[in-house]
């Protein structure tokens, strides 16, 4: 019989790295691993309740039109982490658009 301990530990460390990573994500405010859709600005792309992996500005292509993006809306929603799709640049920033939005952000 082979000791399954290793593998239990190895395993249990592998969970717990996770948590670790999803919990300081969403402390600084910025997604690790895994993030969700909450409202319906993005159907029918990205429906309520669906995860997705957001990637790090640092290891991601650059940013361009139709690029769907996360970012720290300043006047959206009271501020706080929004999930939209690139439909301009300009001087200023990004102009967003939810796909299930009729307007611009």
């Amino acid at each position: 019989m082979t000791d399954s301990r290793p593998l239990e530990q190895l395993f249990f460390a592998i969970v717990v790295c996770c948590i670790l990573l999803l919990v300081a994500g969403q402390v600084l405010g910025q997604p690790v691993l895994l993030s969700y859709v909450e409202t319906e600005s993005m159907s029918p792309t990205l429906e309520p309740g669906d995860g997705f992996v957001p990637l790090p500005t640092q290891v991601a292509a650059p940013v361009e039109t139709g690029d769907v993006i996360v970012f720290e809306a300043q006047k959206l929603h009271g501020g706080g982490l929004t999930t939209h799709r690139i439909v301009d640049n300009t001087e200023q920033g990004y102009i967003t658009q939810g796909d299930g939005n009729p307007f611009a952000d």
